[in-house]
């Protein structure tokens, strides 16, 4: 995933998350990953499929964030805009 600040969306942002999906819906995804991104942060993901070599793009908004578990991760909610 890509955090896309609003002011730098037309340049390529060099920020590079991982993250693992938890579920994923018709309305967004939840998700886990190592760092914390701010409610109302845009982001660009790419959704792998397992054993797949494709992605699958799309813009995602941050809804809110969860303080980190046992595992050192933050869980998520990201809703799709595309």
């Amino acid at each position: 995933m890509t955090l896309l600040p609003a002011q730098e969306a037309i340049v390529r942002p060099e920020r590079v998350l991982r993250g693992v999906a938890e579920n994923i819906a018709k309305g967004g995804i939840g998700m886990f990953c190592d760092r914390p991104i701010a409610p109302g942060m845009v982001v660009r993901c790419e959704i792998a499929i397992s054993n797949e070599a494709a992605y699958i793009p799309t813009l995602m908004k941050v809804q809110w964030t969860d303080s980190q578990n046992e595992n050192n991760n933050y869980r998520m909610g990201l809703q799709f805009l595309l």
